[in-house]
């Protein structure tokens, strides 16, 4: 390009000067007692026990099947069986 062209097509950008002071914005004030230490997500920690993954290939707990009657849970757990599963009650 022509340098005419470049010089009409450029914008004019202030150079950069540093940043800029913060002395004119608020500042949060802490208590003084206040610490991070004491930091709380306000719930209940509860602990999850965890299955070894290490030669098992599935896991199923039966959880998400409505009441069943003891035929009906047998065929269930055989069918776990069968399909090389581990049922856990």
């Amino acid at each position: 390009m022509a340098p005419s062209v470049m010089a009409s097509s450029a914008t004019t950008v202030a150079p950069f000067q540093g940043l800029k002071s913060t002395a004119g914005m608020p500042v949060a004030r802490r208590s003084g007692n206040s610490s991070f230490g004491n930091v709380s997500n306000g719930g209940r920690i509860r602990c999850m026990q965890v299955w070894p993954i290490e030669g098992i290939k599935k896991f199923e707990t039966l959880s998400y099947l409505p009441p069943l009657t003891v035929e009906d849970l047998l065929k269930q757990i055989e069918y776990l069986l069968r399909s090389k599963w581990v049922p856990c009650l």
